[in-house]
């Protein structure tokens, strides 16, 4: 005959668990009870302070009628027809001149066409260059015999030129001597002549002076490394009146 009934020792076992059960159930019931019957105080916190300066105060709203158009009367303008020219229009395109201006010579003439010159800015003159200027008949010389015979054909050209007007003469004996600037540019040419010691000699004497210096006769340029240069020089001239 077998037994129904379970042995202790299982149930021994499972005494721990059981209790461990117990008080989890325990302390939870305990924890709802009292939060069912004290009350919960929420703390306030502290809000910041807002200050608006200054008094604000709103227009008043006001409302206006709409406003009326004026009634502007235009004036009647009085046309008199026979003040009127009639102008006959193309059609097609009425944009176009009835009595267009028409070049008499439309064609391009080539013969008629001049290239505009190009003008170089002027280089400032040197005061010395490797090759002076010189004359033509003093071609064949070497440079100081070429300045030498250079010299000597400007103050022959000089000698023929200048005259003493009859007025420096009736003033008696005397030496007037005009220092002369005179620039020979890239082509030889004479030119730029003026007087550097202006009104300390008389008008006449500088206008003489002037003359025979600018109708010099044209020079072979002065040539510096290879290429043509302006030159200037400064010459005295002196006017001797005798007795």
């Amino acid at each position: 005959m077998n037994s129904t009934e379970k042995p202790k020792n299982g149930l021994e076992k499972l005494r721990g668990i059981f209790f461990q059960i117990g008080l989890i159930v325990a302390t939870s019931i305990t924890f709802l009870a009292f939060e069912w019957t004290f009350p919960v105080y929420v703390a306030d916190l502290p809000q910041p302070i807002i200050a608006v300066e200054g008094d604000f105060e709103l227009p008043p709203v006001t409302y206006s009628s709409v406003p009326k158009k004026p009634e502007v009367k235009m004036p009647v303008l009085k046309v008199n027809p026979t003040q009127f020219n009639i102008v006959k229009t193309d059609p097609i395109n009425p944009t176009i001149d009835p009595n267009p201006i028409v070049d008499p010579d439309p064609v391009f003439d080539p013969n008629k066409w001049t290239k505009p010159e190009v003008v170089e800015p002027e280089e400032a003159p040197l005061p010395a260059a490797g090759k002076m200027p010189f004359y033509k008949n003093c071609e064949n010389a070497d440079e100081n015999a070429r300045k030498s015979c250079t010299e000597e054909e400007m103050y022959k050209h000089f000698r023929k030129t200048l005259k003493i007007p009859e007025l420096i003469k009736d003033m008696g004996k005397a030496e007037y001597t005009a220092h002369v600037y005179f620039e020979v540019n890239k082509k030889g040419q004479v030119k730029n002549v003026k007087v550097l010691n202006s009104g300390r000699i008389h008008p006449l004497l500088e206008a003489e002076a002037i003359k025979a210096v600018s109708t010099l006769p044209e020079l072979i340029p002065a040539v510096n490394h290879g290429k043509e240069v302006a030159i200037y020089y400064s010459i005295p001239i002196k006017f001797i009146v005798k007795e």
